[in-house]
């Protein structure tokens, strides 16, 4: 199994055990793959990861602004952008998906008291 098959089947067994993903749409041309995550009308995780450079990109939308994620891409390598602060750049160590997942979820239970 190819890397670009591995990374999307990984992405897809841990969304399958997130109780808040409703739905989910996956996108492959070449060594790119797009998933979209569906949450509910408002909200969606996006996944981004270009084979080829190794770039990952995990990203919490919100009608189509940024509230969260994690990314690594060949010039920062690993970092955050910190809930509420998508435009930092935080470095990081490796994350997994599953953590990504998690940290969502802790997002989202939060915002219910909102």
């Amino acid at each position: 199994m190819g890397n670009l098959t591995y990374f999307v089947k990984s992405i897809i067994d841990n969304a399958e055990k997130a109780k808040f993903i409703k739905n989910s749409e996956i996108f492959i041309e070449g060594p790119i793959a797009k998933i979209r995550l569906i949450i509910n009308q408002n909200f969606f995780i996006h996944v981004f990861y270009n084979e080829k450079t190794g770039t990952k990109a995990y990203s919490l939308i919100k009608e189509k602004k940024r509230l969260y994620g994690i990314d690594k891409d060949s010039i920062r390598d690993w970092h955050e952008h910190p809930y509420n602060k998508p435009h930092e750049h935080i470095k990081c160590k490796e994350k997994s998906f599953k953590y990504f997942l998690e940290k969502v979820g802790k997002i989202l239970e939060n915002m219910k008291g909102d």
